[in-house]
């Protein structure tokens, strides 16, 4: 395994890339909150590519880092380069990288947005130091709002819901904006 600076232009999507929608999931973090963190903060984690024997590289994971990249006009890219021995390995290995994500806690998304509120005192800052939406900050925040009991209830462990959900079945519907 290498990593290593790859030209944008060399790497493509490849059919094994198991993230087929990119609008899945983002709830937290859009195509462009992400484009806006990168610019702001850089990539924390390079992509994941196979080398291809044209001199171009298949991207295994990592979509959405390559495609806020690639809107930023970069033209290259920290990549980890795997030895793949064929498709259904690299298949293999883009659904590892993305099912074995576990999605944080609401509750645990809250408390931290609060604290960076605090340091802050406007959610437009925490919004541009985390990337994500002042609407998205001000819905986690409002659930520190409810009741103890309520709060340890709230949980992704059943499968992703929304925060949005969450505040509209316990009767907190709001404009967010």
């Amino acid at each position: 395994m290498e990593v290593r600076d790859i030209q944008i232009s060399a790497i493509r999507i490849s059919d094994f890339n198991t993230r087929k929608d990119l609008d899945a999931g983002i709830e937290d973090s859009s195509l462009n909150d992400l484009t806006n963190s990168i610019n702001d903060k850089g990539l924390l984690n390079p992509l994941i590519v196979r080398s291809e024997t044209d001199g171009t590289y298949s991207l295994i994971a990592g979509q959405r880092r390559f495609l806020a990249c690639q809107k930023l006009g970069w033209e290259s890219i920290p990549a980890i380069i795997r030895e793949v021995e064929d498709s259904t390995d690299a298949t293999i290995l883009s659904l590892i990288e993305n099912i074995h994500r576990a999605d944080m806690n609401p509750i645990d998304k809250a408390h931290a947005y609060q604290q960076i509120f605090n340091k802050y005192n406007d959610y437009n800052d925490v919004a541009k130091e985390t990337g994500v939406s002042a609407t998205t900050i001000k819905k986690y925040v409002a659930l520190l709002n409810l009741a103890p009991d309520i709060q340890k209830s709230i949980s992704t462990a059943d499968g992703p819901a929304g925060v949005g959900a969450w505040l509209c079945c316990l009767g907190f519907g709001q404009d967010w904006g």
